[in-house]
């Protein structure tokens, strides 16, 4: 008999340093309109379907589906829509955790796109729209682990980083 052991050597949990405080689903329709506005802790939007814009500041960035752009605290920002096809996206409010600027980075945002793994970055999204919409008994404990999977996923595959503050 053969047998392989695989330690895990763990590292302290995430859930002590960054929370998720809420996700929701959006998608603009000619009454609604978005303004310029901040947030006290990092917005992770994730594009879903139609073609719009984000405003950060002075900058405008195009987006498209599979389009996903982190917004840094106290960074204002809009979300614009292009009427032939209305900007759809799901957005997480996330406490303690900040996208950190990179040698060609811009500290205030980051933006990929996921048309590799796309289903990947949805399932975690989905699993925790869900686990909000029906509540159920530790709703909150399963949506927290799907973010810090999530998180860890999108270091892996785009090699950003991000800085946790306790």
């Amino acid at each position: 008999m053969s047998t392989q052991r695989f330690d895990i050597r763990h590292a302290p949990a995430p859930r002590e340093s960054f929370r998720l405080l809420y996700i929701s689903k959006s998608r603009f329709g000619g009454d609604w309109n978005s303004t310029a506005h901040t947030h006290a802790c990092t917005e992770i939007f994730y594009v879903v379907g139609g073609v719009g814009q984000f405003k950060i500041e002075e900058l405008t960035l195009p987006v498209t589906v599979d389009d996903m752009v982190i917004v840094n605290p106290n960074v204002e920002h809009t979300e614009v829509s292009l009427n032939a096809s209305p900007l759809e996206y799901i957005v997480m409010g996330v406490e303690g955790l900040e996208f950190a600027a990179g040698e060609d980075g811009d500290g205030r945002y980051s933006m990929v796109n996921f048309h590799g793994g796309r289903e990947d970055v949805l399932h975690y999204l989905r699993g925790m729209l869900h686990e909000i919409e029906t509540k159920s008994a530790g709703y909150d404990v399963v949506c927290q682990d799907l973010l810090e999977v999530l998180v860890l996923r999108l270091m892996r595959q785009t090699g950003l980083s991000f800085l946790t503050k306790k």
